[in-house]
This record gives structure tokens, sequence and C-alpha cells, in this order.
């Protein structure tokens, strides 16, 4: 999942005309161990009685259980979001019944979790039958939820907002049946059943409507993960590397469909080559352009939504690129490759990873490597992009006291981007880039970040097995033969400074950047004399003087404050340098000594060498293409 602000259809179905495109990596017997007698399918019915009012009606049809309470809930929280979301506000006329008709008793002791009393059934009635209602109103077209507009003829489903599940039970097959008003379309990267690829099915006629469009998925962790878009839309399709790709663009018809799929096309080509192929038959691209809401991507297994607030148009925009890179590589890199802990899930509460650094901030590296990799950006925008990176990370303080292990775990009270001010996104990507560098040059460019993306893919995400903490490490120090577990700790369970020069001379890059005197406060002006301190930042020079908050600054070196002037004072001075403070404290002057403090800007990234340039530098952004050794 990205936010714009940092970065700042397996089938695609007509009720007039059915085109189904079939993918063959979902096996709904691959949930059983051989010799397991079958596992009876969850079936869920969906339909739109009532797209005016932006109601969504869904049956779950199950067998009855032998007596005593059936529990169902609906998630927290949505998988790639790290928030709890409330989706129980919108579930609404919970009622359940036995296969003859007759009601159950439901109750609704807990917020997302309603009970079903089948203690009284006896004899005859073999199946329950759960149904409800939808409120789908999410911002804009639907993202983290769901939204339903009559008028435009537009819907959006994301499962975890609008499908509940058997508490206990998340791992048993689920088949979808969706019904939807005639000259709707459908798009999903669901399975469709009993239908051959690229065929066309009319909607059934003389039976009250159109018929049902089937589709199963292996668990309810699989159903949840493949969004559902119905209504009017545009679309196009394209094929890359054995697999199909379907972009599916609502909210604008502004796209041309031959010039965004060539730009999709070097994306996913690009991401592809990092693994040498794909993880899925089939892949899905939702953009949802304009309207209010979220502004960013959230990954899927095979799929992505994706919300912009510019229409695609040729697809050059700098924005899409990059987006969709970041969430095209998380098919991989927290879909199939997964720390402990996303998958199978746990709706119930938030669940904590240390690994979200490396989830999402390695993501984002590979996002930039990606577009540079496809062709779509040249060598100056990125060095630039990751100088501007390190640039961010050194003047936000919060580098000092959060590490990026704390970010990760508490990524729920960080509004899914960090913890008290540091993004796992930004450091995360530049810890991921140190350890590309530092592997290129330990192993004289054999090995690379793609070697440890591939070795975890060989030992987890092949064998569908969620990876531990520890082995992050353990492949990084696997594949460099060098022992980087001081390296590691540093960087990511302390706050530590990134040596960049360390790392960049190895491999002929050196980081140039200006300095400038810099306290680390925040004031304003005072109503007498001198400037009022608001806030000082952790381990600034500031902090190091003993400049409080309240305190009132008058004069530096003997020199008058005022709001205006403090900028140039401290721009007349040379960094780290000597500084006395004149200070109103609770009514008293004081002096503080100290020193200036330095900020670091205008970072750019160049041949720290008199035979190296630019373009032998940046062969260290390719393809590693040596094989990875397989570490039992």
């Amino acid at each position: 999942m990205i936010h714009h602000q940092y970065r700042a259809l397996h089938s695609v179905i007509t009720l007039a005309g059915l085109l189904l495109l079939v993918p063959a990596e979902i096996s709904l017997a691959s949930q059983n161990q051989v010799g397991d007698p079958p596992q009876t399918p969850l079936l869920y019915r969906l339909s739109i009685p009532a797209a005016a009012l932006h109601r969504l009606h869904v049956q779950i049809i199950d067998e009855m259980p032998q007596g005593g309470t059936v529990e169902f809930a609906i998630p927290a929280w949505s998988p790639g979001y790290y928030q709890i979301l409330h989706y129980e506000a919108d579930i609404e006329h919970v009622r359940a019944k036995d296969g003859s008709g007759r009601l159950l008793a439901v109750t609704h002791a807990s917020p997302r979790v309603w009970s079903i009393d089948t203690s009284a059934q006896t004899g005859a009635p073999t199946r329950i039958v759960v149904e409800y209602d939808v409120y789908a109103h999410d911002a804009g077209l639907g993202f983290f939820g769901s939204n339903l507009d009559g008028t435009a003829k537009l819907g959006y489903i994301n499962g975890a907002s609008a499908f509940l599940y058997e508490v206990g039970k998340t791992q048993r097959p689920v088949r979808l049946e969706a019904t939807l008003p005639a000259g709707w379309n459908l798009a999903t990267p669901l399975t469709p059943m009993a239908a051959p690829a690229a065929t066309i099915r009319p909607a059934a006629a003389g039976q009250g409507g159109p018929a049902p469009l089937r589709f199963e998925a292996e668990n309810y962790d699989a159903l949840i993960d493949c969004p559902l878009q119905f209504g009017q839309f545009t679309s196009t399709e394209f094929v890359s590397d054995g697999a199909t790709f379907q972009c599916v663009c609502v909210g604008s018809a502004d796209w041309d469909k031959a010039r965004v799929s060539t730009v999709l096309g070097k994306i996913v080509h690009a991401g592809i080559q990092v693994f040498g192929k794909p993880a899925f038959a089939r892949y899905v691209f939702f953009f949802h352009i304009g309207g209010k809401g979220f502004e960013g991507g959230l990954e899927h297994r095979n799929s992505t939504v994706i919300h912009l607030s510019e229409a695609l148009k040729d697809g050059k925009s700098e924005e899409f690129q990059t987006v969709t890179a970041h969430e095209f590589f998380h098919a991989w890199n927290v879909k199939r490759l997964r720390p402990t802990g996303l998958g199978p899930f746990d709706y119930s509460q938030p669940v904590r990873t240390a690994s979200l650094w490396w989830a999402e901030g390695v993501t984002d590296y590979y996002a930039d490597l990606i577009v540079y990799r496809a062709g779509l950006r040249d060598k100056t925008w990125l060095l630039k992009d990751l100088a501007d990176r390190m640039e961010e990370l050194d003047n936000n303080p919060s580098r000092l006291r959060v590490t990026l292990e704390d970010a990760s775990r508490k990524a729920w009270e960080g509004e899914s981007e960090g913890f008290d001010g540091l993004s796992y996104y930004l450091k995360g990507s530049l810890v991921g880039l140190y350890f590309d560098l530092r592997l290129r040059a330990v192993s004289e460019g054999k090995y690379s970040l793609d070697d440890v993306m591939r070795l975890l893919d060989t030992e987890f995400g092949s064998k569908n097995r969620a990876y531990p903490e520890s082995a992050l490490l353990t492949d990084l120090a696997s594949l460099s033969q060098t022992d980087l577990h001081t390296e590691y700790a540093d960087l990511v369970s302390t706050g530590k400074e990134i040596d960049w020069n360390a790392a960049l001379e190895p491999v002929g890059l050196s980081l140039h950047r200006e300095m400038s005197s810099y306290l680390g406060v925040q004031l304003h002006q005072a109503k007498g004399e001198g400037v009022l301190i608001d806030a000082i930042e952790t381990g600034s020079a500031a902090a190091r003087c003993g400049l409080q908050a309240g305190d009132t600054l008058l004069a530096i070196d003997g020199d008058t404050v005022t709001f205006d002037a403090f900028k140039t004072l401290l721009a007349d001075r040379l960094p780290r340098s000597p500084i006395q403070l004149t200070v109103l404290r609770r009514g008293s002057q004081i002096k503080l000594l100290g020193d200036s403090g330095v900020r670091y800007s205008h970072y750019q990234l160049i041949p720290s060498r008199q035979d190296a340039d630019v373009a032998t530098a940046m062969t260290l952004f390719l393809p590693t293409t040596a094989k990875s050794p397989i570490v039992p």
C-alpha cells in the first residue's frame, strides 16, 4: 500500500455477453492434505436490489452445524492497510434461517460478531442461510470499503468490507455467485467457474433476470483479496512474460489504451525480471480516477486498486508509473513473500510485524528501480530521487529516536505509514538501497538485493510459507558471505545514522550535500522582545544547549533576535560553531553555551573517483542475473 502524498481482471464480464479469462493458479484442492476428505465450499451470493440506496445484499449458505452456536464476523481491518476500519457500521439487517425458511435467533453482543443459535434445529434442515445488507458508501469510487452508485451505474467491493467470515473457518474453500443489473459489467481477479477461456455467453433469458456469475476461491483470504468492480467502465488487455494483464479504468475514459498498455508492459516486465517468472497467470490493474477518498494504491494478491487524481492519458505521469510499480511489486513482496502474521490472517485485531519496513519500504525502493530499468525514467531522475530521499530522512529528527522495527510494529498507531514521525516507506527504501549497494560491493557485482528476493521466494514464497523476521538478515548474510549483524541491527533496531560515504565509495559514488547552521527549534515572535520557543527537536543543537520549550530567546552571541532576523543570524554562522544564547526563563535571564548545529541540503549523488562516470555507476542499479544459492 502506498499513499500518493508520500510518492509525490482476471475476468471482464458483461451481462449482455460474458468474456472469461480463466486463471490457473488457484486450486480448491490446495487446502486439503492428501487423504483428507474434501471440504464443502462456503457459498456467498451477492446481489444489488437497491442500487439507488447504495445497498448490496449478501447471502451466505452453509451446512447446518450440529447444534450449538455458529458465529460470523466482519474483519476489523483490510490486509495491506494497518488501521481499524469499523466495517461493522455498514453491515445492516443481519438475519438467519434454516433450509426450510425458519428464522434462527441472532445476537450481536460484540460489534463485529453475530452469533446464531442453531441448538433448536433437529431433523430435516441441512443448511443455514445468513443474509444481510451492506451500506456501500465508501468515498469516491471505493477503495478500502465498498461503493455503489446507481445513478452512475458503478460499484466496487473491497471484500473485507462486505463479506462476513465464519469464525474459525477462514481456510475452507469458497464460492461466490454475483447477480448484477442487466447491462452491468463485472471485473474481478476471482477464478470463474465452468466457463472456457475467451468465450461469449449471453445472459440467461426467461428466468426473471440475468443468470448469476459464478466464481471460486481457495479460502476466505483469497475471496476478500480479489476486488469486484462492476457497472460501466473501460478496459484493455495485454500479455507479457507469459501472463495476461487486464487494465480497468473507472471514472475517466481519457486514456490511450495502447500507450498505457505499453507503459504497463514495461513495468510488469521489469518487475517480473527480478524473479524470473510471474507469480500468477493473470493480473488486474484497477485504476480509479478522480473523486474523493484515499489517493494511492492498495495491493492484492493478483491485482491492485490505484486511485489517482488525474486521468491516465498516455501513461507518462510519474505518479502513475511509480505507484503502479510499487503496487505491482507487492504481488511478490508482502503477498507471495509475506512476514509471519500476514497470512493466514487474524481479522479480529491488529496484527503486528517488525518487517513492514521490508514489505513496504524495500518495495518502494524497487518501484524506483523498476521504472528506471523499464526505461521510463532516466539516470538523472533515479539519482535525484534517491538523493531526495536521503535528504528527507536526514532532516527528520524522528530518525534518531524511532527504529524501523518500532515504526513497523506500531504502524497501527501511525496511520499505516510508520510511527512517531518516522516513515518505514522512506527509511525502509533507503535501508534497501544500503544493503543493495553492500551486496554488490562485497560480491564484486555478482549478487544484489534481487538475489535476496529470489532466495526468499525459493525458501518461503514458492512453498506458501511466511518468513520469520530473522530470515531477512539470514539471507542477506548468506549471499554476502559477510557478518552483517552489526550493520543490520544499527539500521533496523536502533536509530544510528546511515553511513552513506562508506556504502557509496566502494561502488564509485559519493554523496554531495551543503551544510548550514540549524538549531532545531519551532518558534514564534514573542509579545515583547525575542522569540518564544514552542518545541525542541530531540538530539538537536538546541537540545544540547539546554534550550527548553517555553524559553524566550533574546540574543545569539549578543545579537538581538527577532522572528524575522532568526534565520539570518544562524546563516551568518558556520555550522557547528560555538554560540552563546541569551534566554529568558521563568523571569530570569540566563546564558546557554553550545554550537550552532548543522542541517544538510541540496543532496546530489555523483561519481566519487576521477575514473568513474555516472553511466558506469548506473550499472549498479541494473538486475543481477547470477543464480542465487539455495541455503538449507
